[in-house]
């Protein structure tokens, strides 16, 4: 897929959302490494449209968002019903302190809220109450 300095262009993503089936296209919107960009809050609604014309997921990875001086919308308050919004606090804490959340579209709360439940890798108590101090 081509590729612009930002992202997928919305033009080639909707392209390729009438050939194959999609399931989901993954974002890092927020000094995307390795190029440090931030996609602007235009190309973001381009995204959101070309995901809710194609039902298809998104994913966001906001590992660095909190980094960034002036926020724009995140794209999971721009589409709470298709996104998926990660992130942690060791890229802005502390690398120490793995601690991981998501925010899922409420229909798939209680299925996310299970994964995260039965996954056999889990932090210690001890973490998220240090991350909340």
């Amino acid at each position: 897929m081509a590729l612009s300095s930002l992202s997928p262009t919305p033009v080639n993503l909707r392209a390729l959302c009438k050939r194959v089936p999609v399931k989901a296209i993954s974002s890092c919107r927020n000094l995307q490494n390795p190029t440090v960009t931030t996609m602007s809050l235009e190309r973001r609604m381009k995204l959101v449209d070309v995901a809710r014309r194609h039902g298809v997921a998104i994913i966001e990875d906001d590992a660095y968002g909190p980094l960034v001086a002036q926020r724009l919308p995140t794209i999971a308050s721009l589409c709470p019903e298709l996104t998926y919004h990660i992130s942690a606090t060791s890229k802005t804490l502390a690398p120490g302190l793995r601690l991981g959340y998501l925010l899922s579209p409420r229909d798939n709360a209680a299925l996310c809220a299970e994964a995260v439940r039965t996954t056999p890798r889990r932090p210690g108590d001890n973490r998220g109450g240090a991350a909340c101090r």
